[in-house]
C-alpha cells in the first residue's frame, strides 16, 4: 500500500474523481545527476499506463547547475536594500534576503526588478499584495533561499528556477520514455505548472489535484510524484452502497432504544442493550473490529499507521416518541426520498455513517495515519453517562467529530444548566399536574386534574377558550389536557410549551385559587417565554448568542409541584451565578430549588487548522460557504478534547419534507425524517474531512 508524506493525503478528490498522488523517494539530487536518468531509475519501474509524473522545479534546477552556494553570492547594495521590503511568509524565504534578491537582479534584470518594486509599493498603498511577482515574472518567483528544514547541502544554497522548463520537460520525458511529465513549483500556499511534456496536461487539471503540495515542503526527500486514478470517488462509492446503508440503518430504527438509567436492566435499559447488540452485530457482519464496553457504549475501530486516533461519536439512544405520527414510528419507512422513524436523524444514522466510512477507507485501500474509532453511545439524550463511563476507563481520541448538528462546523457549544424548582405545598384541590417527556425538550403535552369542587365547575360554564385545550368532567375529577408544539431545548423559537399553556389556562379562568393560583402563575410566566427573563437570568453574548430557558417537565411529588428547567447559557455567564439568581427569584415566589447540574460551554478556536480543514472539506464537496457557528445544543463534543459537532444536517429547511404538517419531520418531532440524498452527501463530506484532518 502506497504511503503519503507526513501531514499529506495519498488520495484527493478533484474534478469529481479520486486520484492517488504517490510520492517517490530518491537520493539527494545534485548537479552530477541527469534528469532523464533519475526518471528511468526511480519512476520507470513503477510507472503504469495513464500515470502522470510531476517533479519539483528545485530538483530539476539542481541537475542544471542552478543551485549556488550562499558563500559564492556577493549581493550588491541595491539587493540589500530591496530585500528589506519583501513580505516574509512561513513557507519560504523567497527574495527576503540579499542573496536571493541579488540572484533575482541577475536573472530578471535590474530595471525589471526596480519597476516591480515600484508597482509593489503602489499596490501596498491599496492593501494589495503579489504585484511584485506579476511584474518580475516566473524567474523571480521560482528562486528559493536556504532554510533550516531543507536537506543538506541545500540548507546553504540559493536555488534558481529551472532553465527553459517547457523544453526541459519535453526532452526529459522523451529520453526517459515517460509520456506524461510535468515540472511544478508547489508550496503550501499554492502552485504553478512550469513545463509539460504534452499539451494534454493543462494547469487547470493539474493544480486542483496538487493543491495541497503532496511532495511536502520539508525534508521528505520526495522530489517526484505520480498522479494515478484511484477508482470511484467517495460520493460514487457511497451511492453504490445506498441500499445497504439504508438496510443497516433500518435494523437500528426498529428498536425502541430510549435510555432508562432508572431501569432494573443496567445500565440504560433493555432497549439500549438490544440496539447496541444489533449495531455490533452489523459491524461483525462487515468484518470490522468492534467492542462492547459493558453496555454503556460500544465502538468500532479501523487501525491507522500510528497510535493516534480520530473519533466519530454517535449515539444509539433516542428521545421518547411523542405527538401524532403519519408514518410508522419504528419501521424506517422510505417515501419520497426520505426515511422516517424515531432516531433516523438523531442519531442512529451517524452510527451507520461512521461504520461505512471505515468500510470506504478499507475497501478502497486508503491507509489513514490516524486510526478511526466510531463510538456508539447509549445515553446521550439522558445525561451522557455513557461517555463519562468511557472516559474514565478508556483513552479517548485526540481529535473527534460529532455528527449531531448542522453543517458546516459548530466550533462552540453553550453551557447547559439544569435545575428543579419546587412549589409550596398545594391545597389538595390539584390532584395531578404532569407534562413533558424529557428536560431537554419543550413539553408537547400536559395534564391537570382538579377536584370537582364548585369553584372549577362553575368557572367551566363561562370558560374562556384556549386553542389546543381539552376539558373533561367526571364525578372524580376535572381533567384538562393541553397540546403544545415541541422543539429541542436549544432551539425553542416558535415552540409552544404545553405546561405553560395549561397553567395559563387554569389561572386565567380562575380554576385554582390562593397559593395554588400563585404557583401556577409563576410556572406559566417561566414557560411563557424562552429567554429566562421571568427568572432574571436573560443574557446574550456577541459570539455565543442569547441564553435560552426551557421548562421540559412538570410533576407532583409529596403534594408539591416540581418543574425541571433546562438553560443554555453563553460563554460569558457563570453557572453558579445563574443558580443564585434563580434561587433568589424562587424564594420571592415561595419556591425552593434543588438538583442543580452544569455542563460548561465548549470552544475550539475557529482559526485552528482542525476547524479550517473541516470547513474546507464542506466547501469543496458542496460549493457552499455558510459560516461556522456556535450553538445551544449539547453534544458529546463538550466532553471531549479537540472536538466539534460537524453535520450531518444541512443549513436551511430544504432537506425537510415540505409535504408534512408544520412541527413534523425534525429531530425530536413526529415523523422524524432523514433526507437520503443529503445523508449520502454528508458521507462524502466526512470522507473528505477525515482525509484532511488525518495526521493533524
Amino acid at each position: 500500500m502506497q504511503k503519503a508524506n507526513v501531514g499529506k493525503s495519498l488520495i484527493i478528490e478533484a474534478h469529481g474523481e479520486r486520484y492517488e498522488r504517490i510520492p517517490v523517494r530518491t537520493h539527494v539530487i545534485t548537479s552530477k545527476d541527469k534528469l532523464e536518468k533519475i526518471l528511468e531509475k526511480y519512476v520507470k519501474p513503477v510507472l503504469r499506463e495513464g500515470d502522470v509524473v510531476f517533479m519539483s522545479e528545485k530538483a530539476v534546477a539542481c541537475t542544471q547547475r542552478r543551485a549556488i552556494r550562499m558563500d559564492d553570492i556577493h549581493p550588491r547594495p541595491l539587493a540589500k536594500l530591496l530585500s528589506r521590503f519583501v513580505y516574509k511568509t512561513p513557507y519560504g524565504i523567497g527574495l527576503g534576503i540579499p542573496e536571493t534578491m541579488e540572484m533575482a537582479l541577475r536573472e530578471c534584470g535590474t530595471l525589471r526588478i526596480l519597476f516591480a518594486a515600484l508597482v509593489s509599493a503602489i499596490g501596498k498603498l491599496f492593501g494589495k499584495r503579489g504585484w511584485f511577482y506579476i511584474i518580475a515574472g516566473e524567474k523571480a518567483r521560482a528562486i528559493d533561499g536556504p532554510c533550516d528544514y531543507a536537506i543538506p547541502p541545500y540548507n546553504e544554497y540559493v536555488v534558481l528556477g529551472p532553465k527553459d522548463p517547457e523544453k526541459t520537460a519535453r526532452n526529459a520525458a522523451k529520453e526517459a520514455g515517460i509520456p506524461l511529465f510535468c515540472i511544478v513549483d508547489l508550496n503550501d500556499l499554492g502552485g504553478n505548472i512550469l513545463g509539460v511534456s504534452s499539451d494534454e496536461l493543462k494547469s487547470e487539471w493539474l493544480l486542483p489535484i496538487l493543491r495541497d503540495n503532496p511532495l511536502g515542503q520539508s525534508d521528505e526527500q520526495t522530489p517526484i510524484g505520480i498522479i494515478r486514478p484511484a477508482g470511484a470517488s467517495s460520493g460514487q462509492w457511497f451511492y453504490k452502497e445506498r441500499e445497504n446503508i439504508l438496510a443497516d440503518l433500518r435494523r437500528l430504527v426498529r428498536i425502541n432504544s430510549v435510555a432508562e438509567p432508572e431501569s432494573d436492566i443496567k445500565p440504560f435499559g433493555q432497549g439500549c442493550r438490544e440496539v447496541l447488540d444489533e449495531m455490533l452485530k452489523i459491524c461483525v457482519e462487515h468484518g470490522v473490529d468492534c467492542a462492547n464496553h459493558e453496555y454503556y457504549c460500544g465502538s468500532a475501530f479501523l487501525p491507522g499507521e500510528t497510535e493516534k486516533e480520530t473519533g466519530i461519536f454517535s449515539h444509539l439512544d433516542i428521545v421518547p416518541v411523542s405527538g401524532e405520527w403519519i408514518y410508522p414510528v419504528l419501521e424506517g419507512a422510505v417515501d419520497k426520498g426520505f426515511m422516517f422513524g424515531r432516531g433516523v436523524v438523531d442519531n442512529k444514522s451517524a452510527a451507520i455513517m461512521g461504520l461505512y466510512l471505515q468500510l470506504y477507507f478499507r475497501e478502497n485501500n486508503i491507509q489513514l495515519k490516524n486510526g478511526l474509532r466510531v463510538f456508539f453511545g447509549c445515553c446521550e439524550e439522558n445525561g451522557m453517562g455513557d461517555l463519562s463511563y468511557y472516559r474514565e476507563r478508556y483513552k479517548v481520541p485526540g481529535q473527534s467529530l460529532v455528527p449531531d448538528s448542522v453543517f458546516p462546523v459548530c466550533y462552540g457549544e453553550k453551557g447547559i444548566f439544569n435545575i428543579n424548582i419546587v412549589s409550596p405545598p398545594l391545597s389538595g384541590n390539584i390532584l395531578c399536574f404532569e407534562g413533558g417527556l424529557v428536560t431537554n425538550m419543550v413539553a408537547d403535552s400536559a395534564t391537570l386534574k382538579l377536584k370537582p369542587t364548585p369553584q372549577p365547575l362553575e368557572m367551566l360554564d363561562g370558560l374562556r377558550s384556549f386553542d389546543n385545550i381539552n376539558v373533561e368532567k367526571s364525578a372524580e375529577a376535572v381533567t384538562i389536557t393541553a397540546l403544545g408544539k415541541p422543539a429541542h431545548a436549544a432551539y425553542p423559537e416558535g415552540s409552544v410549551n404545553a405546561i405553560g399553556l395549561l397553567a395559563s389556562f387554569a389561572v386565567t379562568n380562575n380554576l385554582v385559587t390562593g397559593e395554588d393560583k400563585h404557583s401556577l402563575a409563576f410556572i406559566a410566566s417561566i414557560c411563557g417565554e424562552n429567554r429566562g427573563e421571568s427568572l432574571g437570568v436573560a443574557a446574550a453574548h456577541e459570539e455565543f448568542g442569547k441564553l435560552t430557558c426551557v421548562a421540559g417537565k412538570v410533576r407532583m411529588e409529596d403534594g408539591k409541584l416540581v418543574l425541571s428547567i433546562n438553560i443554555r447559557y453563553p460563554y460569558s455567564e457563570k453557572a453558579d451565578v445563574i443558580g443564585m439568581v434563580i434561587k433568589a427569584r424562587c424564594v420571592e415566589n415561595g419556591f425552593t430549588t434543588r438538583d442543580m447540574t452544569d455542563s460548561p460551554p465548549s470552544y475550539v478556536a475557529r482559526e485552528s487548522a482542525f476547524v479550517t480543514a473541516l470547513a474546507e472539506a464542506y466547501r469543496e464537496v458542496t460549493g457552499d460557504s455558510p459560516p461556522d457557528y456556535i450553538m445551544g445544543g449539547g453534544t458529546y463534543a463538550r466532553m471531549l478534547p479537540n472536538a466539534v459537532a460537524f453535520g450531518t444536517e444541512f443549513p436551511g429547511e430544504n432537506q425537510r419534507p415540505g409535504f408534512l404538517p408544520e412541527g413534523h419531520g425534525g429531530p425530536h418531532q413526529p415523523d422524524e425524517a432523514l433526507h437520503i440524498d443529503g445523508f449520502l452527501e454528508a458521507l462524502e463530506i466526512y470522507a473528505h474531512a477525515i482525509l484532511k484532518i488525518d495526521g493533524i
